[in-house]
């Protein structure tokens, strides 16, 4: 499995999060397409987890941090899916972000120490 440095997670979640925050209208524009943005206040607040998520891996950088990061992106994700599904007019929202948390679920993976 490859393995990669727990800061270079925590860098990346810390970057995702400050995106969304900062500017959430660019991210949600790409995988929404800009017609169908959706409430920019639900992005800055997942930008705002991802930040502080970051901040407790840096305040805290053990695999058990990781491990519960990693988990709660698995949460959101799965979310996302069932959203997808359940409210097809907002599908392409719910699959980008689904696939956001998807890439952060396996760089959490691949931070983790064995």
């Amino acid at each position: 499995m490859v393995r990669i440095p727990r800061r270079a997670y925590t860098v990346l979640q810390a970057g995702v999060g400050a995106v969304l925050l900062a500017a959430p209208w660019l991210p949600a524009a790409a995988v929404s397409g800009p017609e169908r943005l959706p409430p920019l206040s639900l992005v800055r607040l997942l930008g705002a987890r991802l930040l502080i998520q970051a901040g407790v891996a840096v305040a805290r950088p053990t695999e058990t941090v990781i491990t519960y990061e990693t988990a709660v992106e698995a949460v959101h994700g799965t979310s996302m899916l069932l959203a997808a599904y359940l409210l097809p007019r907002n599908r392409r929202t719910a699959l980008g972000a689904a696939g956001v948390a998807a890439g952060l679920v396996l760089s959490g993976l691949w931070a983790r120490r064995p």
